[in-house]
């Protein structure tokens, strides 16, 4: 009863053969002659399969010239070439099982697919079934189907803080679903493996401490359960990572909060808020756990500041979760920082004096060798009035004059264009009471 199958199909294909071949001009569009085409390759591929014991082809003999036995080739209805194996219009894709009971065989569209499937007759199946073969395979697919959402399971936790997915979100359609391109197929139904109690479905539930988590299968041989928990490695680490930005920021704070003691004459600010400090911080260091700009106080990503207004001293403490507290940073300005400031100011001094230098040069250039007066060189004499900018005194803020105050040049001429300029400086080390512009 078998063998006459065959010849029916190849009588079945004739008849398409005669749509696909010669259409009426303008009677179909390019899809439904694509449509057509599809539905003649399938002939091709049952009428190869009842030739085969219901074996169906590999996807190497379903293309033309393949061994299928095609008495007309369909054609891609966009190019007019013979239908071929790809991904543009008028192409087709076949995969089939690994047991060769079923395949799969779409074509493309102008806009979408079409999709036609095939699977061993229910009659062999279940012949083969008795033997044990058919259910075993499907067993072993439902398993491996179950086995790819294990896995789809520990990734999407892994992405979301390392806590197993609710239920509602295990399936083809679910959040789970949705971020992966592939969804394991029930080898009983033919459908999307979907929580259940029949042959092929799958049972899930997330366990009560957030990580673990149970799956189970269901075989036509019994349950096979498949949990476990979602690795909390990437947890770990992104804990760790927001341990050391947390404690990398304290150490931005602190920085700031020196600033700000320079700019208000060594005295460390009462409180470090980002109001007080922004302009000494900008951006502001952000709490890694909410996203937020981080604040004095508890919780997770913020630190403590407190001051001895006595002493002028200061620490910063990053919080860590569970109350923790990270990096502790004692600033005690006076021992850390003395002299910086008069430093910074000396430093001032030799750049300001060197410019009044460049401003003698010039005045020599431009009469002959000859040099200015000490009342000249001031910012309202013949040499300033020549320039826009004038350095400043750092110590009175004044423009700097021909004075033996701190902070101010000592000019004078010699001659035969020679001079002496220095400046008075603070004599804190390595600097020396006195600078000789070079």
């Amino acid at each position: 009863m078998r063998r006459f199958v065959p010849s029916i199909l190849v009588a079945l294909a004739c008849l398409v053969v005669i749509g696909v071949a010669a259409p009426v001009a303008g009677a179909q569009t390019n899809s439904a002659q694509m449509k057509q085409g599809i539905r003649l390759l399938k002939v091709y591929v049952d009428a190869y399969a009842a030739d085969h014991g219901f074996v169906y082809p590999a996807a190497a003999v379903v293309r033309k010239g393949g061994g299928l036995t095609a008495p007309v080739w369909p054609r891609n209805p966009w190019t007019g070439k013979p239908m071929a194996p790809g991904t543009g219009r008028g192409a087709y894709t076949y995969s089939v099982a690994p047991d060769g009971a079923s395949y799969a065989l779409s074509g493309r569209l102008s806009s979408g697919y079409i999709v036609l499937t095939g699977v061993t007759p229910d009659w062999l199946a279940h012949e083969r079934a008795a033997e044990g073969d058919v259910a075993a395979a499907r067993d072993q697919a439902a398993e491996l189907g179950a086995r790819v959402i294990k896995g789809y399971v520990e990734q999407y936790g892994m992405l979301y803080n390392g806590v197993a997915p609710a239920a509602k979100d295990v399936s083809a359609t679910g959040a789970v679903g949705q971020m992966f391109p592939y969804w394991p197929t029930n080898p009983f139904t033919g459908q999307p493996m979907a929580a259940g109690f029949q042959q092929g479905d799958f049972s899930y539930s997330p366990g009560v401490d957030g990580a673990s988590y149970s799956l189970w299968v269901m075989r036509s041989s019994g349950q096979v359960l498949l949990g476990g928990a979602v690795p909390q490695q990437l947890k770990s680490a992104v804990e760790s990572l927001k341990i050391a930005l947390t404690n990398a920021n304290i150490w931005k704070i602190q920085n700031a909060v020196d600033i700000y003691a320079l700019d208000y004459a060594d005295t460390v600010p009462p409180t470090a808020t980002q109001a007080t400090l922004g302009n000494y911080l900008d951006p502001w260091p952000v709490n890694p756990w909410t996203g937020q700009p981080m604040a004095g106080g508890p919780g997770a990503g913020n630190y403590a500041y407190t001051v001895n207004g006595s002493s002028n001293t200061y620490s910063i403490a990053a919080q860590l979760p569970g109350n923790a507290t990270g990096d502790v940073l004692d600033g005690d300005w006076w021992q850390l920082n003395l002299g910086i400031r008069d430093r910074l100011k000396n430093m001032c001094c030799q750049a300001s004096v060197q410019v009044v230098k460049e401003y003698i040069e010039e005045w020599k250039t431009a009469h002959a060798g000859a040099l200015p007066t000490s009342g000249q060189l001031t910012r309202t004499g013949a040499v300033g009035s020549a320039h826009v900018w004038w350095p400043a005194n750092p110590w009175s803020g004044s423009a700097m004059a021909n004075t033996d105050a701190k902070g101010d040049f000592q000019y004078t001429p010699g001659d035969g264009g020679s001079y002496t300029l220095t400046v008075r400086q603070q004599p804190v080390a390595p600097y020396a009471q006195y600078y000789t512009a070079q």
